[in-house]
């Protein structure tokens, strides 16, 4: 062997890393034999899932690709969210050069993954030409909005037999921009987009949190101008200290309403979401005390729970991002001052084996019904395999924002309509997989009960043997 990295988390988090290879230490629940642990599938072999991975801010140059990019493929994220970076792209007016982005998503293609190519942001260059980063305004002078069509064109034509899923801008209701304002850029864009590839899928407005107002009024617009049919989904970033807060589902569900009611076909996206991994964070929920571990459970209920709902869903991000002020520690890797990766977190093993389990094999069961014991609020969120009908359930204490404990509390949850033939238990967070002793678990008709299963503020899976790997 010519060279050995090593990485060891910061956190108590009761597993080790060495060569980014998981070794968990955790003591098994109370006689439930030890099966193994959940395999790691690249991208390339997962095919296709509803879960993504962010690689935002290339375009400034706040992480590096060439260093996560081995990182990229082995998570098994079947796509990647990324920003075009007009003012990157067009230096000199009328002359792009795009060695940057080619490079980028060549290389995430051959990888297996699907490129979500955000349009964005302005270009200084031009009078009136916008601004080139968060919190950006859109141009607005004839000339800039000239340039940008122009770019538009030009990207959608370089990259059509690579890239089908775009995005305009990237949280115009940060920016202060009008709804209104911003769906007519949206239309304007979008047409240029649809024209030079009719089959493009075109999401807006990736608005911050979950902005039902904004979304309504985004709506209207376009509905009112006969646009609607432009858009193929609505993404949305919804920062909560708590994953799991009732409210931000409730505002879900609303925007679901709307797109119902003006653009009927319209799908949801949750496009960025993050916890940091230390506290003093740049960006959002920066300001809490949060930890490796925290970090972890934090991105396995977003995204378990999204999942279950049928939304696709972004992990953001791959890498810790250098802003020009601060760190910011949402990444799924952590970096050195050079933006080189120093090991991957626990976080990024977490998600490598939830995107193991939950591909495009399963469905989600939406609502799915179950009762408790539990002396808290569970949230379950329930799977089946598409071609068997067997399942996976997800459960886990969501009441609270995740904590640093990894104390387990056994319960009993009964499921009406489950379907199992051989289950085990599976700790997401570490992978490790346990049978469940025929003692522990009954079944009468299409009712199934459960008996001590341990229970934390992280997602464990009740699954069918059938449909994990090993």
């Amino acid at each position: 062997m010519a060279s050995l990295q090593a990485g060891v988390s910061v956190a108590d988090t009761g597993t080790a890393y060495l060569d980014d290879v998981r070794t968990a230490v955790e003591a098994s629940p109370a006689g439930w034999p030890h099966l193994g642990t959940i395999a790691p599938r690249t991208a390339a072999q997962v095919g296709t899932s509803q879960l993504l991975v962010g690689a935002e801010t290339l375009d400034r140059d706040y992480t590096n690709y060439q260093a996560y990019a081995p990182y990229l493929g082995r998570l098994g994220a079947t796509g990647v969210r990324l920003q075009g970076g007009w003012a990157k792209t067009e230096r000199t007016k009328g002359v792009y050069d795009w060695t940057w982005l080619d490079r980028i998503v060549d290389d995430a293609t051959a990888r297996g993954l699907r490129p979500w190519l955000q349009l964005s942001y302005g270009n200084g260059i031009y009078t009136g030409g916008g601004g080139a980063g968060l919190g950006g305004q859109i141009p607005t002078s004839t000339e800039a909005l000239a340039a940008w069509d122009t770019w538009v064109t030009a990207m959608v034509k370089r990259y059509e037999n690579r890239v089908t899923e775009w995005e305009i801008w990237n949280e115009p209701n940060l920016a202060g921009i009008p709804a209104a304002t911003y769906a007519d850029f949206f239309a304007r864009t979008a047409a240029r987009v649809r024209a030079e590839q009719p089959g493009s899928v075109i999401y807006g407005p990736g608005e911050a949190g979950i902005d039902v107002p904004y979304t309504n009024d985004f709506l209207v617009r376009l509905s009112g101008q006969g646009k609607s049919h432009l858009l193929d989904g609505i993404s949305y970033h919804p920062y909560n200290p708590n994953p799991d807060d009732v409210w931000t589902y409730q505002q879900v569900d609303k925007i679901r309403a709307l797109i119902k009611q003006y653009a009927p076909g319209a799908v949801l996206r949750q496009g960025e979401n993050g916890a940091p991994s230390a506290p003093n964070s740049f960006g959002a929920l920066g300001d809490l005390d949060w930890t490796e571990l925290s970090q972890t459970k934090w991105f396995l209920r977003r995204l378990t729970h999204d999942l279950g709902q049928g939304i696709s869903t972004s992990a953001f991000s791959i890498s810790d991002l250098h802003y020009p002020s601060k760190i910011n520690s949402k990444g799924l890797l952590q970096t050195n001052s050079d933006k080189s990766i120093r090991y991957a977190k626990p976080s990024y093993y977490a998600v490598q084996t939830l995107a193991s389990v939950i591909d495009s094999t399963v469905t989600a069961l939406p609502a799915y019904a179950f009762t408790t014991d539990s002396a808290t609020t569970l949230t379950v969120q329930g799977f089946a395999k598409r071609d068997t009908g067997r399942q996976i359930v997800g459960v886990w204490n969501g009441t609270t924002t995740p904590g640093d404990g990894t104390t387990r509390t056994p319960v009993r949850l009964t499921l009406p309509n489950g379907n199992f033939a051989d289950p085990v238990y599976v700790d997401v967070r570490t992978g490790a997989v346990f049978d469940i002793p025929a003692a522990d678990w009954t079944v009468s008709g299409s009712t199934h009960t459960f008996r001590n299963v341990p229970v934390y503020d992280s997602p464990v899976l009740i699954a069918d043997r059938s449909a994990i790997r090993l």
